[in-house]
């Protein structure tokens, strides 16, 4: 089942890369691919272990081959790449700060990623206030497991949909949650203005 898992999700990330398709078709091939596996270990919900499955798939098609990172444009201002970790990560590619780090070298911030990592425990809990494209929201909700929990705010709608799809492309979904709210001291409503960098 697994091989038929990788060949299929192979031929389809190479028919994407020639067709250009958008990231919600590429999550909802994956699901598909998902439900016709069944229950188990690569059926249901998207595990953790599927989100490298689907990085090791990406590496053996990047365009060019080679050591290049992978990366493909999705048309409609996102593109997918992976990180670092080999984890696959869908980018807002009209953003010119976190997103052009993150194609190039698969990491944002390493002075404040090194230490968030360094304190992230297997079963920890953490917050992601102003989550953006959900980069930490992925790196620590591997690090802290099955039994660990994130919750993730991302006020801004259009950062928020990359942020739910990151989590949800990861197989995190039952451990990290997201929120299309901004966090504060006290309850209340407020106007949140956004533009393009």
């Amino acid at each position: 089942m697994l091989r038929a898992f990788k060949l299929k999700l192979a031929s389809f990330l190479q028919w994407q890369a020639e067709t250009g398709s958008r990231s919600t078709e590429i999550l909802a091939e994956i699901r598909a691919l998902r439900r016709e596996l069944g229950p188990g270990r690569h059926g249901g919900m998207l595990m953790e272990a599927d989100g490298v499955e689907i990085a090791a798939e990406m590496r053996k098609h990047r365009p060019g081959g080679g050591h290049a990172r992978p990366y493909y444009y999705l048309g409609h201002g996102r593109g997918l790449t992976q990180l670092s970790t080999g984890h696959p990560f869908f980018v807002n590619t009209r953003d010119r700060g976190i997103t052009t780090w993150i194609i190039l070298g698969g990491v944002w911030e390493t002075f404040v990623d090194d230490v968030l990592c360094a304190l992230a425990r297997p079963g920890g809990i953490f917050l992601d206030v102003g989550a953006n494209q959900g980069y930490y929201s992925v790196k620590l909700g591997h690090l802290v497991g099955p039994a660990g929990a994130g919750f993730s705010f991302e006020p801004n709608p259009e950062l928020y949909a990359v942020l739910a799809d990151n989590v949800d492309i990861n197989g995190l979904s039952a451990r990290v949650r997201t929120f299309p709210l901004a966090a504060g001291d006290a309850p209340g409503r407020s106007v949140l203005h956004f533009g393009q960098k």
